[in-house]
């Protein structure tokens, strides 16, 4: 990480940290609301974060998330929690870490790590608005204003109905639970890691090798899809499954049974497929109705897809043609899926 010098060269940096941290105490954020802070204890609160940044400004930002998450502290405490802070980037991640694991709430923990997978291995920077509902997606859960109530995952979520009021999605209840290692881009609207630092801090941690983000993010997508009506579809929720959702499939490793099954219910003519298709066809001019569900896999090279439908039906790479005449191996050969390619020319 490149360190931000906070001296008068870069005395913005400094002003907005100052800034931050008095907007903290003045409206009883710092230490969860529950310490009385005076002024002269904000300046020596000031005065430690400065001293001990050595000029990283990031690290100062994290520590003043920390202490905004510390509760019912005395002040000798509390002075001695700032003589202990976290050394570098590193250690306040894992004191962050360490807080999402022990939110009281038995769910918080599992949809923060969500909402972290999601931020990681979108193809494109998600909007608040389409983060809360992929992280309420993956819960399999309804939502209340202050947050999700979980009904026991995605495998036991009933049929999704076919219309919802958006608003009651608290879009502020992933980045709350995430405790600040998501920022957001107030310019572009768009969640994002707050440095890149995050990703290989998170890439490290075993939950995240076991459970790859595309894992998750593939049989969210597949579930919705095979099961979700039409109607449902076309709503907000699912704006992050119909764009992406098969993308992820591509870059999960390690399918999981769940998602080889899922696999096998929707690359298949069936309503599922149909519903997808028509949103998908805004935009993919490539696809149409009627389309075989071979041409698709192809396309998004999905290379077990094809073997699995072609040893179902070995004639069906000839019927696997688009509108323009492009045929499933043209489609695979379009973003260079060598090995669909191969797959595909030994049954043509």
């Amino acid at each position: 990480m490149t360190p931000v010098e906070m001296d008068g060269e870069n005395s913005d940096d400094v002003n907005r940290f100052e800034r931050e941290t008095t907007a903290c105490v003045e409206d009883r954020v710092l230490f969860d609301g529950f310490v009385e802070v005076d002024d002269e204890f904000k300046r020596e609160i000031i005065k430690k974060l400065r001293e001990k940044a050595g000029g990283m400004f990031l690290w100062a930002e994290l520590q003043i998330k920390i202490l905004c998450r510390l509760k019912r502290m005395t002040l000798s405490q509390i002075e001695a929690r700032l003589d202990k802070l976290p050394p570098n980037s590193a250690s306040a991640y894992d004191t962050i870490y360490d807080m999402i694991e022990t939110e009281p709430d038995e769910d918080d923990p599992v949809n923060a790590k969500n909402a972290l997978r999601w931020v990681m291995c979108s193809d494109r920077p998600l909007s608040p608005e389409t983060w809360s509902h992929a992280v309420w997606l993956a819960s399999g859960v309804q939502t209340k204003r202050k947050g999700f109530e979980n009904h026991g995952g995605l495998q036991k979520f009933p049929n999704p109905p076919a219309s919802y009021e958006p608003t009651i999605i608290d879009a502020e209840y992933p980045r709350r639970i995430c405790h600040n290692l998501v920022g957001i881009d107030s310019k572009r609207n768009v969640v994002q890691l707050i440095h890149l630092s995050v990703r290989e801090f998170l890439e490290k941690k075993p939950e995240f090798t076991e459970t790859p983000p595309h894992a998750v993010a593939a049989e969210t997508c597949l579930s919705v899809l095979c099961r979700a009506s039409p109607e449902y579809m076309k709503g907000p929720a699912t704006a992050c499954v119909n764009e992406h959702g098969l993308r992820h499939l591509l870059h999960a490793p390690n399918r999981s049974k769940r998602i080889l099954s899922l696999q096998r219910s929707f690359f298949r003519p069936s309503l599922a497929f149909n519903t997808w298709l028509q949103t998908a066809m805004v935009h993919d001019k490539e696809l149409c109705m009627g389309i075989d569900p071979l041409f698709v896999a192809a396309s998004y090279g999905l290379a077990q897809v094809c073997q699995d439908l072609l040893d179902d039906d070995p004639k069906r790479s000839s019927r696997a043609i688009n509108v323009h005449g492009r045929t499933a191996p043209h489609a695979a050969a379009q973003l260079n899926h060598c090995d669909v390619i191969d797959i595909l020319l030994k049954f043509s």
